[in-house]
């Protein structure tokens, strides 16, 4: 008899600690009533960047008539040109350590339709419809001339004037990983919920959108999403392509009831990615004790999705 109770007593409190771990990872759990179901969905979750990743180039050489100046930071370009009024390159190098996707690549500079841009002295020209970050940076499609190995983004400057913004971006469909110095290129990563800086997406600023596809019966359907913990500028929520709401990150649930349908529903949780991390700062600048700095120097805001999201229904 006291070994039947005992084991009562161990199945009872292993049943209670799933609860509470289910709690810790479902933080509405515990302020919801405890007549509710976690909903089955029928698919694992599906993680999709909604933009190509990027790259920024911070450290480039310059080349003037007189003078070659190597690994200088973008920060500066006009401190090493002085008061120099001739034409002038801005170099810009990056390394493709993998073979991937070239034809997804393209390079967003923030530049005067008269500069001449170069991709491993091929020339080429703006996307009459691209644009990055904003209207005023070019795209060019450099994929068709690059290659596995060291590439150059070459920009011609006929005065200071015509240097906006010193940074150069490299877009495309690949992973970014930390070199002893900067970052290289290779080819993407299967991503999965954490942050989007472990993933090879550090400097990523866009959308991630995670889904599953849910099933609900003829009766009118009830639904909770309930978030775990997420890092990133906003997290909406989308049912059947439908804007439900979006969720912060102390009360991470909302109420989808009036979006379902009876049948097949498509979630979508889309968690926004922090723009500092794309145009910088990325590190402190009197921490460095080489130029160009190690990848691994660099400093990132957290971003991305914990852990995988869940519905409940009453």
């Amino acid at each position: 008899m006291y070994k039947i109770l005992l084991a009562h007593i161990i199945i009872l409190s292993c049943f209670f600690g799933c609860k509470e771990k289910y709690k810790e990872k479902n933080f509405a759990f515990d302020k919801l009533s405890d007549s509710v179901r976690v909903v089955a969905s029928q698919t694992s979750v599906l993680i999709t960047p909604d933009a190509l990743n990027v790259l920024p180039i911070d450290f480039v050489t310059i080349r003037t008539e007189a003078k070659t100046y190597c690994d200088v930071p973008v920060y500066e370009i006009d401190k090493t040109l002085g008061e120099n009024p001739d034409a002038f390159y801005v170099i810009y190098p990056f390394e493709v350590k993998e073979n991937i996707d070239f034809s997804t690549l393209k390079c967003a500079l923030n530049i005067d339709m008269a500069c001449e841009v170069r991709i491993n002295q091929k020339r080429v020209f703006p996307i009459p419809s691209g644009c990055f970050i904003n209207e005023n940076y070019l795209l060019y499609e450099i994929g068709k001339h690059t290659f596995c190995g060291r590439n150059e983004v070459s920009v011609s400057f006929q005065s200071k004037n015509q240097v906006r913004d010193q940074l150069a971006f490299i877009l495309g469909v690949f992973s970014v990983q930390p070199a002893t110095k900067g970052f290289r290129i290779l080819q993407p990563a299967l991503l999965h919920t954490g942050n989007w800086s472990e993933q090879g997406m550090p400097f990523y600023h866009d959308a991630v959108t995670y889904s599953k596809i849910y099933i609900f019966g003829e009766d009118r359907p009830m639904g909770i999403l309930c978030l775990p913990e997420w890092d990133g500028s906003s997290a909406m929520v989308f049912v059947n392509k439908e804007l439900a709401g979006t969720v912060g990150n102390e009360e991470r649930k909302l109420d989808i009831s009036r979006f379902l349908i009876s049948g097949e529903n498509k979630i979508d949780v889309k968690i926004g990615g922090m723009r500092d991390n794309t145009i910088g700062p990325f590190y402190l600048q009197d921490t460095l004790s080489q130029i160009p700095p190690s990848g691994y120097c660099y400093k990132f805001l957290p971003s991305g999705l914990y852990d995988d999201f869940s519905i409940v229904e009453r």
